[in-house]
């Protein structure tokens, strides 16, 4: 009898628990939702509302998710004890359905019909994320799924010392024969950036880019889009190269990843300090509104390694990624506007610039570092939640991929 109590017991908390941790994972997509929904509202044509509002509808979006979010995580698991996994799937994608569509009518209720466009992105929005975190992406729905997420993280953890001399290793053998050393890593960049600079300024009109050198406004566009598609590269190769020692030696394959991701990081101190001399040269200085700038930052490291993530294994199962990874790349820099102002892009496109989460960072990037201003704060949202669903769902595929690496030599 004591025996059937404490299992009991103990079901009874583990259910507790994962209600719990469904409505909060719940909460986040609406939370997602909301933030992308009021960029859209901001950006969108027609679609615009005033700015102030928009603080408003978010704050009465989450307060609804919060309940509506609790209320679908209660109902879901008292309808469903013990659902088979593609089952478990499709009800917690329908609950979360019913939860935004709840959500989205209370907010036209305390809105008004004003916002019925901004409520519609929000729904669309809550969809489309539950179905890439709670459908698409391995360990999904109501299971638990933080409980396998905790685990992966404690053993990146663990294996933070291999991380850390096999990223000081990688650097100095890359730089250790060369008469310049790792002087290569800002020489690179920097001869492209003037080489071209010289080409676009001739191209380029000046009112297209206020009073700005033409160096300065190319340079920092360059030197972040470098994080992003030296990442992307070096993801494509990370475990291609190392396939060897992955049939050998036993360690979490993240590692493989996150070590060519430490790698850009160091890449990135050192062109940003050369960027920063190039532009005291031409009388740019830092400027108060650095203080943005690790946030910018923040969102786009987040973006890289959800991507480095992603890629990293489809190379594996398919090898024509990497040479399909170079014609994207190639064709993605001039989609992204870093040779010309984000104004200049031709009406019929915008809406790439809008879907583009690079080119918001690169508009924030120069706002703050060549024109001394505040980055718009709202244009930011849209990157940061696709940023983040990009690095949960990547690095989650990843995991689940892992073991079936060393079937791909």
């Amino acid at each position: 009898m004591t025996t059937t109590v404490m299992v009991s017991g103990a079901q009874v908390a583990s259910g507790a628990r994962s209600r719990v941790f469904f409505a909060g994972q719940l909460f986040l997509i609406l939370l997602g939702g909301a933030l992308a929904a009021a960029d859209a509202s901001i950006r969108l044509p027609n679609a615009a509302q005033p700015l102030a509002g928009h603080s408003r509808f978010v704050l009465v979006l989450l307060a609804l998710a919060v309940v509506m979010s609790a209320a679908a995580s209660i109902l879901l698991t008292r309808l469903v004890r013990a659902p088979e996994a593609a089952t478990q799937k499709r009800t917690a994608f329908l609950a979360a359905g019913c939860a935004a569509l709840a959500t989205a009518a209370g907010g036209l209720i305390a809105l008004g019909g004003a916002w019925l466009a901004p409520l519609g992105y929000f729904v669309l929005a809550s969809l489309f994320i539950s179905l890439i975190v709670l459908v698409w992406t391995p360990d999904g729905g109501t299971n638990d799924t933080h409980r396998v997420l905790a685990g992966y993280l404690r053993g990146i953890w663990k294996y933070r010392l291999l991380l850390r001399i096999w990223t000081v290793y990688n650097i100095r053998s890359r730089y250790s024969q060369t008469v310049l050393g790792i002087l290569w890593i800002v020489l690179l960049p920097l001869s492209t950036a003037l080489v071209l600079s010289f080409l676009f300024a001739q191209i380029t009109h000046p009112g297209d880019i206020g009073n700005a050198p033409f160096i300065s406004f190319f340079l920092t566009a360059l030197t972040f889009w470098g994080l992003f598609s030296s990442g992307v590269n070096m993801g494509v190769r990370a475990l291609l190269g190392s396939m060897g020692l992955i049939n050998q030696v036993y360690f979490p394959r993240e590692v493989l990843i996150l070590v060519r991701f430490c790698e850009e990081i160091v890449d990135l101190s050192f062109t940003v300090a050369t960027l920063l001399i190039v532009n005291a040269v031409v009388g740019i200085w830092p400027n108060a509104w650095y203080v943005a700038l690790p946030l910018v930052v923040l969102i786009q490291m987040t973006l890289t390694l959800g991507a480095m993530f992603l890629v990293s294994y489809t190379s594996v199962l398919i090898r024509d990624v990497p040479q399909l990874i170079g014609v994207l790349l190639q064709l993605f820099f001039y989609l992204t506007p870093i040779i010309y102002p984000v104004q200049r892009t031709p009406e019929q496109l915008q809406w790439l610039t809008f879907i583009n989460p690079l080119a918001s960072l690169i508009d924030a990037y120069r706002r703050i570092i060549v024109y001394g201003e505040a980055p718009v704060l709202t244009n930011l949202l849209y990157p940061a939640v696709f940023a983040v669903i990009l690095l949960f769902a990547g690095f989650m595929s990843f995991k689940k991929f892992e073991k079936h690496i060393s079937d791909y030599k």
